[in-house]
């Protein structure tokens, strides 16, 4: 019998590195009596089950207006495909280090990844936008050499070799400047087959650990009880906040049309409030074509031991896109955040526990010795309600609340 399959934790994803089959620009790749690289940039990349990807210099626009979106294959790597296309339609950059450069909502850009991965036999990789370019709505899928997918990596295609990584990025809500060496996307490794919990497996799980939470009026957190949610699709069922209770009653921000440019570079270097409006309890409305963050009922706690992901798209309650970064490392304990994107050809209600998506769990072989949370970095941990993405200021759901007039 095949062993179950599961998900690399941060130690193991050092080995990777150590072994060069993941390969990095880092000078050194010693480690320190705790284990973790001497390099501080490189330990910086580890996560607590992926590793972030790193931007190059080197970036092409394309026509897609003309070609297309432009598409993996197996016979070839992403560079002889790339120039497989007409001069006309991929205008190569070098992204400046100082100035960066700025791509914009609507175009699509190829950007070749600083790393190389080798793949092994019976293993498998899959990319994950990060959180905070999630809620920028930067659409990012992952391509590799000689994979015709998206955002994976299968051994089946090529072994035994470094494979480029690139990114195909499409901005949605904002102009955004980039930089070499900034990280949009995570890498994920997968070991052997069917790392995701089974719906027996997950029953059991939450039995002995909560993975659901729901606040009370005053704040305090009580464990959901399993008859208040659905193991559905392999994963449990998450339902949309449309109380507010602790968000002055803002149960979401609509992101603006505005021609302002996000940089990279400047950490709560931007007024929230310029980049979003607010979705009050009055009217909780989806429209078609808008970028929404909206937020769970429940307060999703994952385990050390297990890492979560939300299903990307779901018809249970709305015929959306739910997210572009809906990966939970472990030790996550917040408020999920949907960057929500309608199909619908019309407006939609939302209501307080209307379904709206579902979240799988991964399971490891072993506890990883870095853990989501502040003492690592995260910006998300313990958030609570529609957090903005960190290079903006805290949107003060107080003051918008107070400027709210009925209409």
């Amino acid at each position: 019998m095949q062993q179950r399959g599961y998900t690399l934790v941060s130690q193991q994803i050092r080995d990777k590195i150590a072994q060069y089959e993941l390969h990095t620009d880092a000078t050194t790749i010693k480690l320190d009596d705790k284990g973790h690289f001497v390099d501080k940039n490189l330990e910086a990349r580890i996560q607590p089950a992926g590793y972030d990807l790193t931007l190059s210099t080197e970036l092409y626009i394309l026509d897609a207006e003309t070609a297309g979106i432009f598409r993996p294959t197996k016979e070839t790597t992403v560079k002889e495909a790339i120039f497989q296309l007409p001069a006309s339609q991929r205008q190569q950059i070098n992204i400046d280090k100082d100035k960066g450069f700025e791509i914009r909502k609507g175009f699509f850009y190829l950007i070749r990844l600083v790393e190389k991965i080798r793949m092994s036999e019976n293993e498998d990789a899959e990319s994950s936008p990060k959180s905070t370019f999630g809620r920028l709505f930067l659409d990012t899928r992952m391509i590799a050499d000689y994979n015709p997918c998206f955002n994976k990596i299968k051994s089946c295609y090529k072994k035994d070799k470094p494979l480029e990584l690139w990114l195909l990025v499409h901005p949605q809500a904002f102009n955004t400047t980039i930089y070499p060496g900034i990280s949009l996307n995570q890498l994920r490794f997968f070991e052997g087959i069917g790392a995701q919990l089974t719906p027996t497996e997950l029953l059991y799980e939450f039995k002995q650990n909560p993975l659901l939470y729901h606040r009370n009026d005053d704040g305090n957190l009580q464990p959901a009880t399993l008859d208040e949610h659905i193991i559905t699709d392999g994963g449990l069922q998450i339902h949309l906040d449309a109380l507010g209770r602790h968000t002055h009653s803002i149960v979401g921000l609509k992101t603006k049309h505005t021609p302002a440019s996000v940089d990279t570079k400047k950490l709560k270097g931007h007024y929230a409030e310029e980049y979003h409006r607010a979705v009050f309890k009055e009217k909780p409305l989806i429209e078609p074509d808008q970028a929404y963050l909206l937020f769970s009922k429940e307060c999703i706690r994952v385990p050390p031991h297990l890492c979560g992901q939300l299903k990307s798209r779901s018809d249970i309650g709305l015929n959306a896109k739910l997210h572009d970064a809906g990966f939970f490392d472990n030790g996550f304990f917040a408020d999920c955040v949907f960057e929500i994107q309608s199909n619908e050809q019309v407006s939609t209600n939302f209501y307080h526990g209307m379904p709206i998506g579902v979240m799988d769990f991964f399971r490891t072989i072993m506890t990883p010795d870095k853990i989501y949370g502040t003492t690592i970095g995260s910006n998300y941990q313990g958030q609570v309600g529609s957090k903005v993405a960190k290079y903006f200021t805290d949107f003060d759901f107080k003051k918008a609340r107070e400027e709210y007039t009925v209409s």
